[in-house]
């Protein structure tokens, strides 16, 4: 028989392998955590709210944690993750609340130029 298929010389193999993958995954695991590259604050909970209750969301409650939250950003100067000026500007939107809706957009498309053609498409349909 070769060593190549010898069952004690695989199983040795194969635990020195193991071994040294548990190793490598403890010590990722003990490395310290890069910051965030934004300031996500309640934006994705905002957001997954106003997906799962659509009708039932609180929006004055959510507007202001939100504009709290790029608040926040900005004092610690952070960035403001893509996307949070326009969810922000939605929720105005919904709210009645139109010029405040305008602004969140036009910042939005400040920050992130590459949304320009959306947040305009929605700056139009908003003033019909």
């Amino acid at each position: 028989m070769s060593r190549l298929f010898a069952p004690a010389a695989l199983a040795a193999e194969l635990s020195a392998v193991l071994a040294s993958a548990t190793v490598l995954a403890f010590g990722a695991g003990c490395a310290t955590r890069a910051p965030d590259l934004y300031h996500w604050g309640s934006y994705e909970e905002c957001a997954g709210s106003l997906c799962r209750e659509a009708g039932g969301t609180n929006l004055p409650d959510q507007i202001r944690k939100l504009s709290a939250d790029i608040e926040k950003a900005r004092a610690e100067s952070s960035r403001v993750p893509p996307g949070a000026h326009a969810h922000l500007g939605y929720l105005y939107d919904l709210s009645g609340n139109f010029e405040s809706a305008a602004l969140e957009f036009a910042a939005e498309k400040e920050l992130y130029p590459e949304s320009a053609v959306f947040m305009d498409g929605l700056l139009r349909r908003m003033k019909k």
